[in-house]
C-alpha cells in the first residue's frame, strides 16, 4: 500500500560511490532521463521529470543516492522505518562496475526482505564493468543461462558502456541506456500516477512480401505491451490486442499465400 495521496512515481537510481564517478553519474542520469546539460544532477532529488514514449507519458520524480557497502545499503533499504519510501518507489536502478552473481542473495533480499510494499516495483542492475564482445553482452542480459547457483534473479541485467555506444545486443535486444529505458517503458505503473495516453495501435496491412520482416512483428509486439499497460479498461486493451494479431496474421497469410496457377 503506498502512503495516501503520494503516486508512486519515484525511482531510485543507486550508484557505487568508490567506483563510478561523479562525471560518468551525471552523464547517465541526463542520458537516461533526458536530463538538459545545464541540470545539476548532484541533487540528491530531481522532480518533475516527464517521461514520454509514443503510447503515454508521466511525470517521475528521481531519488538519487549512493552506497559505500551494498549489504549496508540493502539492510539500511529494508528496515521497517523505510517502509513509506519504499511504498512509493517505482523502480530501483542500481549501477556499479564490479558487480558480480554472489551478490544476487543481496539483490534479491531487496525485494523478499522490504515487504509487500515491493512487489509492484521493478529493479534493474546496470552494469559499466569493462569493454563487452557481442556474446558477453547476451550472457549478461539473460544471465540466468549461464548461472551456476541456485538463486532465482529477480533484478534484469543490463550492460553498460562508459562511452555510451552500446543500443543492442547480437540477439536485438536492446541494452545500455536503451535498455534501461525499456524497462522504465514495460513497466505496469501503477494507476496512480496520472499516465496520460497519447496514441494507441492502429492495426496495418502491409504490402505482400514473401520475406517475413520478424524484427517488425517483434516491434509491434513489443509496442503492443507499452500499450496494453497505459488501458485501465480492460476490454478495450483486448480489442486492441485482437486487432493488432488479425493485422500479423494477415500479413502472414499475404506473405506465404501460393500464386495462381
Amino acid at each position: 500500500m503506498t502512503a495516501v495521496g503520494v503516486p508512486q512515481n519515484k525511482i531510485l537510481v543507486v550508484f557505487n560511490k568508490n567506483r563510478i564517478p561523479q562525471t560518468l553519474q551525471r552523464e547517465f542520469l541526463q542520458r537516461t532521463f533526458d536530463l538538459p546539460i545545464e541540470n545539476d544532477s548532484s541533487d540528491s532529488i530531481i522532480k518533475g521529470i516527464i517521461w514520454k514514449n509514443k503510447y503515454f507519458e508521466l511525470q517521475l520524480d528521481l531519488y538519487i543516492d549512493e552506497f559505500e557497502d551494498f549489504e549496508e545499503f540493502v539492510y539500511e533499504y529494508c528496515l521497517d522505518e523505510m517502509s513509506e519510501l519504499r511504498s512509493v518507489i517505482a523502480g530501483i536502478i542500481i549501477i556499479d562496475d564490479t558487480y558480480h552473481f554472489e551478490d544476487n542473495k543481496l539483490v534479491n533480499k531487496l525485494q523478499t526482505d522490504s515487504g509487500s510494499e515491493t512487489s509492484s516495483s521493478f529493479m534493474v542492475i546496470g552494469n559499466f564493468e569493462g569493454d563487452y564482445e557481442e556474446e558477453d553482452i547476451a550472457q549478461w542480459r539473460f544471465p540466468s543461462e549461464s548461472m551456476t547457483n541456485d538463486e532465482d534473479i529477480i533484478a534484469e541485467y543490463v550492460p553498460l558502456d562508459k562511452h555510451f555506444r552500446m543500443e543492442k545486443n547480437s540477439l536485438g535486444d536492446k541494452v545500455g541506456v536503451p535498455g534501461i529505458k525499456e524497462k522504465l517503458d514495460l513497466h505496469e505503473w501503477n494507476p496512480n500516477c496520472n499516465i496520460q495516453k497519447l496514441d494507441q495501435i492502429q492495426p496495418t496491412h502491409p504490402p505482400s512480401n514473401m520475406d517475413v520482416d520478424i524484427s517488425a512483428i517483434i516491434n509491434q509486439l513489443r509496442d503492443a505491451r507499452i500499450n496494453f499497460q497505459t488501458h485501465k479498461d480492460q476490454e478495450e486493451a483486448k480489442s486492441i490486442a485482437t486487432a493488432l494479431a488479425e493485422s500479423i496474421v494477415v500479413k502472414q497469410s499475404a506473405d506465404f499465400s501460393c500464386p495462381d496457377i
